[in-house]
């Protein structure tokens, strides 16, 4: 049997919550490349910017981004399925506004405009390495990498980039740090990090939260980032 391939689109009662799509308004949606988030947590480029209400639809999005209008976390785009998710900075360029992807508390993807002053963003610590001179470099939860602005940088920490898309400043991930819970039952929920138990061999670490109401509630510490 000859082999298919990768699908190009994907039905809409199929797409993953993070798509934040109408399960029946239309039988398909747009399917993102692979490459930077994972599925689970992206959604095509063309699909959010209609969020943006700024656009009459689908075929005005695609003309804008094909015709270089578009640029992710500063990077110009061309491809209407290019992949975005948490945390991603979208800016249109002809109209000088930037928009900021965050997630809901029913797990779905937002977009809300940045206000002037306010454009930077943040990134999760996934994982490290060495390379072949001994330099270590960051893999951060958007698919991209960077060299370590300092050996202390630990994995599940927060890069924050100012609105130039350089290093900013380092927030770990701690007792006192402010954080969002962008997985699991609690999704979408802001809070301070009360302590952390560490993990063993056959368990997460647990971080407690406390709300801005006061509530507590505990989650494993991959299902947060680190915002302040």
């Amino acid at each position: 049997m000859a082999n298919k391939g990768n699908n190009r689109h994907m039905k809409s009662l199929n797409a993953p919550r993070f798509f934040g799509v109408a399960k029946k308004e239309h039988t398909y949606t747009a399917k993102p490349r692979a490459g930077r988030h994972s599925l689970d947590k992206s959604v095509a480029l063309q699909t959010i910017l209609k969020k943006t209400e700024l656009f009459s639809g689908t075929a005005e999005a695609v003309k804008s981004i094909k015709a270089m209008q578009i640029a992710v976390n500063g990077k110009k785009v061309n491809d209407p399925k290019y992949s975005v998710g948490l945390n991603d900075v979208i800016s249109i360029e002809p109209i000088d506004k930037k928009f900021f992807i965050g997630i809901s508390k029913q797990g779905r993807s937002t977009i809300e405009e940045q206000k002037k002053g306010s454009e930077q963003r943040h990134a999760k610590v996934i994982g490290k390495y060495l390379t072949n001179g001994k330099k270590l470099m960051l893999r951060l939860h958007d698919g991209s990498i960077m060299a370590a602005p300092a050996p202390s940088i630990a994995v599940g920490d927060t890069i924050e980039f100012s609105e130039t898309n350089e290093f900013k400043r380092h927030l770990p991930t701690k007792a006192g740090a402010q954080c969002m819970v962008i997985d699991g039952v609690h999704v979408g929920v802001e809070g301070k990090i009360i302590n952390i138990k560490k993990g063993t061999m056959h368990s997460s670490a647990v971080a407690t939260i406390e709300q801005n109401n006061g509530e507590k509630f505990d989650t494993i510490v991959e299902n947060i980032i680190t915002i302040g």
